[in-house]
């Protein structure tokens, strides 16, 4: 995926890996993957200071509650961090941008629902495992949960905006062309102030 030289992911190419990224998401978190897990406090704390920056240079916050964020920065999931951060732009957007989406992702849920409440009567109550149980026979496709339907269903998902809907913050030095960077520009005109004096 092309990347700008400040961390930006290009939304351009984002659907020609979406899919990619989903069947690896899925085989390192079935276990599948191996990763040597980070022990030390630093290195994860660095690790999670890379990928909160990379985040936030795609608009993106680190978000605690994620389990690939804090699974990535303690070196248990086999995803660069450039897949990291597309998964959540992906993630994101499918949840808090794409009406369509969550349209389906809704039906599934009140079907499941209703397996919930058809299986309670047919078992004469709710017992462990039922909700499980309504997941495998309203959606099927392995799944065992909610999350692993929408994760299903977006590894799928044909439309992609042609770009995030979302602020991406400018870099300072986006307007420059590609061969003149800040530090050039500062060189060059400390150079010129020399031969001046």
């Amino acid at each position: 995926m092309k990347t700008h030289t400040d961390g930006v992911r290009d939304v351009r190419s984002f659907s020609d890996r979406w899919q990619q990224l989903v069947r690896k998401l899925n085989e390192s978190q079935r276990g599948q993957a191996t990763t040597i897990p980070e022990t030390d406090p630093a290195r994860v704390y660095a690790r999670h200071a890379r990928l909160r920056d990379l985040l936030a240079a795609n608009g993106l916050v680190y978000r605690f509650d994620s389990h690939l964020c804090a699974a990535w920065s303690k070196g248990l999931v086999n995803l660069t961090i450039e897949e990291v951060a597309d998964v959540m732009l992906g993630m994101r957007y499918l949840n808090e941008y794409c009406d369509d989406f969550n349209r389906v992702c809704n039906a599934i849920q009140e079907d499941i629902g209703k397996e919930v409440d058809e299986l309670a009567v047919k078992h004469g109550g709710y017992y462990k495992g039922i909700y499980t149980d309504a997941v495998r026979r309203v959606y099927g496709h392995g799944c065992h949960t909610m999350q692993a339907v929408r994760r299903h269903l977006s590894g799928d998902w044909p439309e992609w905006p042609e770009q995030w809907p979302w602020p991406v913050p400018v870099p300072e030095d986006a307007a420059l062309p590609t061969s003149t960077r800040i530090e050039e520009m500062t060189d060059a005109s400390q150079d010129d102030r020399s031969k001046k004096s």
